[in-house]
């Protein structure tokens, strides 16, 4: 997207909450950082998927990845205004995981009226390898993480409807705004220029 002109912002959940202090060792900073290197001016806002996860806790919910991604859609679409963004960016390429289907990208389409860009979509594994290199991404890329996903379900559903989701979303998740609200307010967001970290505060704060 930045070789296209567009300036980009990035936003990640975190399966904890993390501390201000220390925080630019962390993996997502690091990428975010080499990032702006080339791009520029950047935002990262890390925000804690735990509220989400504690609404859904102890459910046997065979959508609830598929529930996670729409609530990453919403909480980002939420944050479009502050950052005068235009669309979201996702890293989905189709089929390469189970939750990567046409299927599943449309019931995460139907979930806000944000518009969605995939510019990753038809890639293949060694395309994009090389790309990381390029951009000196891939030795950091494969450092061991946390990943939401992977903590959510490990056995995904590869299709789901839209209509089922909001059912479920309506019968176990009827405070959505709270949920959004609670989770931003947790948020961590931290401002590069050129490499270089120029400013990290907590949601609502200045440092």
């Amino acid at each position: 997207m930045a070789k296209r002109g567009c300036q980009s912002d990035f936003i990640h959940f975190t399966a904890s909450h993390q501390p201000l202090d220390g925080i630019e060792q962390d993996k997502i900073v690091r990428t975010a950082q080499i990032v702006s290197e080339s791009s520029g001016y950047v935002r990262l806002y890390m925000v804690p998927y735990t509220y989400f996860d504690m609404a859904l806790m102890e459910l046997d919910l065979d959508y609830d990845l598929i529930l996670f991604r729409r609530f990453m859609a919403r909480v980002a679409t939420r944050l479009m205004p502050e950052v005068e963004a235009q669309a979201l960016v996702t890293g989905d390429n189709l089929g390469q995981v189970a939750s990567q289907t046409l299927e599943n990208m449309e019931s995460m389409n139907t979930s806000t009226d944000a518009m969605f860009l995939r510019p990753l979509l038809t890639y293949n594994k060694q395309e994009i390898i090389a790309l990381s290199t390029q951009l000196g991404l891939f030795d950091v890329g494969r450092e061991p993480h946390k990943d939401c996903c992977a903590l959510i379900s490990k056995n995904p559903r590869t299709k789901s409807r839209s209509q089922i989701l909001e059912s479920m979303e309506q019968e176990h998740l009827s405070d959505y705004t709270s949920l959004i609200d609670e989770t931003l307010e947790d948020a961590i967001v931290l401002t590069f220029y050129f490499g270089k970290l120029v400013n990290k505060q907590k949601a609502g704060t200045q440092q």
